[in-house]
């Protein structure tokens, strides 16, 4: 069907760059029917010498054999220019001039550099046709492989948020299981909701910010669960819910700062988190407590996978059009990320 399709495309124009030719003819006071015979006997000389240079001499000039395309354009060039005469002469004149005043010259310099120019200019140009297809189908293949690749490397960081979020809450369900605690059939209830987003919300790039706000706040309610009254978090969002964000990179860095503003620390913990939702872009700013058995120059961030995976996918999805900024600010650690939004469709 491919070759099918190709064959009647090369058809298509090779009876267009006929038509073309014998109307032109018709701006020199010729007779159509006669020219347009004369052009239609050149073609398959035409066509042959057209695809012998695009296909055969021309790759040996992007090979960089330079000897071997200039010797076979001359060969190529001249044994047509001969053939193209000896084809006039014995052919087309008997037949097609035989009654008429005209004459014919073999060698005629002023005929044999118009068939030169008539043939190089054709080639030519069928050969710029053709590099500039090879060209666009070339640039298509790599931004369709560039896509598959952004979307490899997107789905491998995103595999591995949900074990790291996994192993943490299945370790806390352990714990409480162990204490025989009241809160562990509802944490295993909601950790079985959040595994339910994360396997069928976040395959494609984006998902409204409601259901990410949802998860978080079932994160939320899953934490405090498990940590009871030690732990308060403040969750404030403003502005139009209407818009789309990639999936998990909100949820992560919450995740990361219960870890680390949680797990890490001893005593009451307060987190705050605020969400505002601009026209254009999103605002997610974190402020989670600093352990004080961490060292001032990790402070835990760089544990695991958290930070640099957010980075990571930030990076493949909106390629600096993001600002992610997490630094300590006195006795607690703000996590600042400021990215584009994209409005729902209707």
């Amino acid at each position: 069907m491919k070759n099918q399709g190709r064959f009647w495309n090369h058809a298509l124009f090779w009876s267009i760059y006929w038509l073309v030719l014998s109307l032109y003819g018709g701006l020199y006071d010729m007779d159509f029917a006669t020219n347009a015979c004369h052009i239609l006997l050149d073609l398959p000389l035409t066509i042959g010498l057209t695809y012998l240079f695009v296909y055969r001499i021309l790759p040996l000039y992007f090979q960089k054999h330079w000897l071997r395309f200039g010797l076979a354009s001359v060969f190529a060039m001249g044994a047509a220019l001969l053939a193209k005469r000896c084809f006039i002469q014995y052919v087309e004149f008997p037949w097609l001039y035989a009654e008429s005043s005209y004459t014919f010259t073999f060698f005629n310099w002023y005929k044999l550099a118009g068939h030169f120019v008539e043939l190089s200019a054709t080639a030519g140009f069928v050969a710029g046709l053709k590099h500039y297809r090879d060209w666009q189908r070339t640039k298509d293949k790599v931004v369709a492989l560039n896509a598959e690749k952004r979307e490899a490397e997107l789905s491998f960081l995103r595999a591995q948020v949900h074990p790291h979020f996994l192993f943490n809450t299945l370790n806390s369900i352990y714990y409480e299981v162990l204490r025989k605690s009241q809160h562990a059939p509802d944490l295993i209830i909601r950790l079985s909701d959040i595994l339910r987003f994360t396997l069928y919300e976040c395959k494609g790039e984006s998902i409204p910010i409601a259901k990410e706000i949802a998860l978080i706040q079932n994160y939320i309610a899953l934490e405090q669960c498990r940590y009871g009254d030690r732990l308060t978090v403040a969750l404030r969002v403003a502005g139009n819910r209407d818009c789309l964000i990639p999936p998990m990179v909100c949820f992560s860095l919450v995740e990361n700062a219960f870890k680390h503003g949680t797990a890490d620390h001893t005593g009451p913990c307060h987190i705050e988190i605020k969400i505002d939702i601009g026209a254009a872009r999103l605002r997610l700013e974190i402020r989670n407590p600093i352990a004080v058995a961490l060292q001032p120059d990790t402070l835990g961030a760089s544990k695991g996978i958290g930070l640099h995976n957010i980075t990571q996918q930030l990076e493949l999805i909106f390629e600096g059009r993001y600002s992610l900024q997490c630094a300590p600010s006195g006795d607690q650690f703000v996590s600042t990320l400021d990215m584009p939004l994209h409005t729902m469709r209707p």
